[in-house]
C-alpha cells in the first residue's frame, strides 16, 4: 500500500499517497459531475444521481465481481488492493477472526482511496471528502483493534470490560492502563477521533469542500501502520 502522492507527502514505505496526478481526471470529474450543463434552451438543466449498478440487476449473488464484468476495469491488476488475506495476516495479532477480517476489509478499501487518489485527478470537494474518508477509516481500524486487545488482555485477567466501551474510553485505557498508546499516539488518536464525528454534518462548523487535507490523510496513514508494527 502507498501514501497519496503528493510533494509533501511523508515518506514511510510500506503507506505513500502520492499526489502525482492532480489535473486531468479531476478536470473531467469537476465538470462532469459539479459543473452544471450548459441550458440548450432557456429553462435551467437538472442532473439527476443515478442508482448504484445504473439500474441494472445483480444475476449472480455468489460472484458480484462476474456479475460486474461489463463494466469497465478501473485499476491495472498492479494498482489493485492486496487480498484480504494479505491484510489478515498483516493484523495477525487481532484475536477476534471476524474482526480481524472486518479491518482487512477496511484496510483494502485505504488502498483502494490511496490508488484512486494517485491515479486521478482529484481535487477541491472530491479530494477533501475522499481525506475524510481516509481519517475515518483509520480511525475505526484503531478503535477495533484496541477493543480486541484490551478485551484480549482483560479475559486473561479475569477482569470485565466495563459498561463504557467507546473511543475515548478504549483510548483511555489503552494509554493509562495497558500502555499500548504512548502520549502522542494518545493524544493524536484522541484528535482522529474528533474527525470521525463530523459524519454528522451539522457537527461540522466548517465548509468540508476545504476541510481535510492530503497531508492529514498522509499523516494518518503513516500513525496507523506505526501502530500496527507495534503488534505484528
Amino acid at each position: 500500500m502507498s501514501y497519496i502522492s503528493f510533494d509533501k507527502a511523508p515518506n514511510h514505505g510500506a503507506f505513500s499517497l502520492v499526489n502525482s496526478v492532480v489535473n486531468y481526471v479531476i478536470k473531467y470529474v469537476y465538470n462532469g459531475l459539479m459543473a452544471r450543463p450548459k441550458a440548450s434552451t432557456g429553462k435551467k438543466q437538472v442532473r439527476k444521481l443515478t442508482k448504484v449498478g445504473g439500474g441494472k440487476s445483480y444475476s449472480r449473488e455468489n460472484n458480484r465481481k462476474a456479475d460486474n464484468s461489463d463494466k469497465k476495469e478501473l485499476f491495472a491488476k498492479d494498482k489493485r488492493p492486496h487480498p484480504a488475506a494479505y491484510h489478515k495476516e498483516q493484523w495477525a495479532f487481532i484475536s477476534d477472526i471476524g474482526l480481524r477480517e472486518n479491518i482487512a476489509y477496511q484496510m483494502q478499501y485505504l488502498e483502494f482511496s490511496v490508488n484512486l487518489y494517485n491515479e486521478y485527478q482529484i481535487y477541491l470537494t472530491i479530494e477533501s471528502l475522499l481525506c475524510k474518508d481516509i481519517l475515518g477509516a483509520v480511525g475505526g481500524i484503531v478503535e477495533a483493534a484496541l477493543f480486541d486487545m484490551i478485551y484480549t488482555a482483560k479475559t486473561n485477567a479475569g477482569m470485565p470490560m466495563g459498561t463504557r466501551n467507546d473511543f475515548v474510553a478504549l483510548l483511555g485505557e489503552a494509554y493509562h492502563s495497558f500502555k499500548l498508546l504512548d502520549k502522542s499516539e494518545w493524544s493524536y488518536f484522541h484528535e482522529l477521533r474528533k474527525v470521525r464525528n463530523y459524519v454528522h454534518l451539522k457537527a461540522a462548523d466548517f465548509q468540508e469542500h476545504t476541510a481535510y487535507t492530503v497531508e492529514e490523510a498522509n499523516e494518518a496513514l503513516a500513525m496507523l501502520e506505526q501502530f500496527r508494527r507495534k503488534f505484528a
